[in-house]
C-alpha cells in the first residue's frame, strides 16, 4: 500500500497533466479495435469504464546468465513466462474465466533501470490469502522452463481502489516517459501480451 500511496502522490492531477499528451501511434491488435489511435486519456477512459476491480502488477523476469540469450530470445521468454503465469491466475483463481490483462513495458536501459512489466489484471473472483505467494512460485518455475535455464522473477501484485483518481494515477504512472527505450503513453502497452475480451 506504501508504493500505491508514494505513486499516487507523485503523479497527483498537476503533474499529470504536465505528461507528455501526443497522440500515440496506432497499436497491432487485429482483434481489439477499442485500442487503436487512442491517446494516453483516451487508455485511461477504457481503463476505467471496464466493469471490473483491478490488481496492479510488477513482473521481472531474466536469466540468471544474460550472456546465454540474445535481447529478441530473452523477450520470448519473458512474455511466455508471463502468459503463463497470468494462465495460472485465471485457472487456479478465477475459475478457467479469462481475466482482463494491460501489460506496460518499465525500465531504462540508459538510466540504467531493468527492464519490467507494469500490469493492471483483473482481479480474481477467489482471492485466497496465499493468492500472492503460489503465484510467485508458479511464476519462478515458469521462468526456469521457458529459458530452459536458471532464471530470476520478482512479482509484486497489490490491490487497487476502484477509484478515477487511482485508476488514472496508475495508468498515468505506467505510461509515464522514462527514456527513448520505450516512449510513453500506449506506446509502452505491450500488445503481444494484452488480453481484453472475456
Amino acid at each position: 500500500m506504501v508504493k500505491m500511496q508514494l505513486f499516487l502522490k507523485m503523479y497527483s492531477k498537476p503533474i499529470l497533466e504536465s505528461l507528455n499528451t501526443l497522440e500515440l501511434q496506432q497499436t497491432h491488435m487485429d482483434s481489439i479495435s477499442s485500442l487503436k489511435k487512442r491517446s494516453q486519456r483516451g487508455m485511461i477512459d477504457f481503463i476505467q469504464n471496464k466493469d471490473c476491480h483491478w490488481l496492479v502488477c510488477t513482473f521481472r523476469v531474466y536469466p540468471t546468465n544474460r550472456a546465454l540469450f540474445s535481447q529478441s530470445e530473452s523477450r520470448k521468454h519473458i512474455f511466455q513466462t508471463i502468459k503463463w503465469t497470468v494462465g495460472y491466475m485465471k485457472n487456479e483463481f478465477n475459475d478457467g474465466e479469462n481475466l482482463v490483462f494491460l501489460p506496460f513495458w518499465g525500465g531504462e536501459v540508459n538510466t540504467e533501470v531493468a527492464t519490467h512489466v507494469h500490469a493492471l489484471l483483473e482481479k480474481p473472483s477467489q482471492l485466497t490469502e496465499d493468492f500472492e505467494r503460489r503465484t510467485k512460485d508458479k511464476m519462478n518455475a515458469f521462468a526456469q522452463r521457458a529459458f530452459k535455464s536458471s532464471a530470476k522473477t520478482a512479482l509484486f501484485i497489490e490491490e487497487i481502489s476502484n477509484s478515477d483518481f487511482e485508476i488514472q494515477a496508475f495508468g498515468n504512472y505506467c505510461m509515464r516517459w522514462e527514456g527513448k527505450q520505450f516512449g510513453s503513453g500506449t506506446d509502452k502497452l505491450i500488445t503481444e501480451l494484452a488480453y481484453l475480451q472475456k
